[in-house]
């Protein structure tokens, strides 16, 4: 069964009921959730963030878990200050943000082989592309969280509210999430998450024509970090594009 330890930093309207209803749609598999709706921006100014407890040390520089390493989690998530100061008036889009974190977090408890791959991809992939691939929109985990995320937006509350809290959201003139609002616009929502050798079998094909150069990449963070890198947790690189 799955167990959430939930911080409202933030101190938002965030009730036990709507936490319960959210992990009532969801159907994660079990393992405790740190959940922490953050009162300050994230790391790299991201909405959303998850990560395996085990995988800290690969991420220095998020600290939004750091006072919570004493207690008993696997997978932590939290939501942005910026995320939860929107949540009062639009409240399908702070279910879709933090649907798109849980169906991380689903990758991570069931297979974090595959969360360590989508991640060294994410991280390398424009640089190996040459910027023929820019945004994290296009690739497969992002979409398989965005369409999550859609899910419960929709569960929670429809369809409808959620394409309006983005079409406000798209008309502020300080938008800067305007690539990924519009290509939600465009997805429908999905609860499959369960067939992680599809996404595996889909994050090779958007990596394996540029394979030469994300192992090349990888191997450059490896002896630049050592055993701070992420990519040092790779035995067989070949393996990654089977």
């Amino acid at each position: 069964m799955t167990t959430i330890i939930f911080d409202n930093k933030a101190q938002i309207d965030f009730s036990e009921g709507c936490l319960l209803r959210v992990k009532s749609e969801a159907h994660l598999p079990s393992g405790p959730i740190l959940l922490v709706l953050s009162d300050r921006a994230l790391c790299d100014n991201n909405l959303g963030e998850c990560i395996p407890r085990a995988l800290l040390k690969y991420a220095p520089g998020e600290r939004v878990f750091d006072q919570h390493k004493s207690q008993d989690w696997d997978c932590g998530i939290a939501v942005s200050k910026k995320v939860c100061l929107l949540k009062e008036q639009y409240p399908a889009y702070f279910a879709y943000i933090l649907g798109h974190e849980l169906a991380h977090a689903f990758v991570c408890l069931t297979d974090i082989s595959i969360h360590i791959q989508s991640s060294l991809v994410e991280k390398f992939i424009r640089d190996a592309s040459e910027d023929r691939i820019t945004q994290a929109t296009e690739l497969p985990d992002e979409v398989l969280s965005d369409r999550f995320g859609i899910h419960i937006a929709e569960r929670i509350f429809s369809r409808e509210k959620l394409n309006a809290d983005i079409t406000h959201l798209l008309k502020m003139p300080n938008c800067k999430d305007a690539v990924r609002l519009r290509k939600v616009l465009s997805l429908s929502g999905s609860s499959n998450l369960g067939d992680l050798r599809r996404l595996r079998d889909d994050l090779v094909a958007i990596s394996k024509p540029y394979k030469a150069r994300l192992i090349e990449l990888w191997e450059k963070d490896v002896a630049k970090r050592g055993s701070g890198s992420l990519a040092s947790l790779i035995d067989d690189y070949d393996a990654l594009f089977e």
